[in-house]
């Protein structure tokens, strides 16, 4: 079963237009709760309870977040951040290997 998963959210937003001006891509709300909430509940019911977080581009705001989003405490997740998405697959192989029971998604 995976019980850990890397999440790509350090990028600059270029695509998403006024949706992510004064937010990073994982924090826009949808649906009344910001985006990473959707993907940490969604992992969270799944099983995984360590999240890294590589956040390149505004990661003092998603380090914040991450700190108090109320999906820590629902699930008991660990959530770490990496404030630089360079070399991300690198840096989510402080979980090991995907056979080691990981997972990557990327917020496009």
């Amino acid at each position: 079963m995976i019980r850990q998963a890397a999440i790509l959210c350090g990028g600059l937003e270029t695509r998403h237009g006024a949706v992510a001006e004064e937010k990073p891509k994982p924090l826009p709300e949808v649906g009344g709760a910001p985006f990473l909430d959707t993907l940490l509940f969604e992992l969270g019911r799944y099983g995984v309870r360590r999240v890294l977080l590589l956040a390149g581009h505004a990661a003092q705001q998603i380090t914040d977040y991450a700190v108090s989003t109320p999906m820590k405490a629902l699930f008991g997740l660990e959530i770490d951040v990496s404030r630089s998405s360079r070399n991300a697959p690198a840096r989510a192989g402080q979980f090991g290997t995907p056979a080691n029971g990981w997972m990557m998604c990327s917020l496009c």
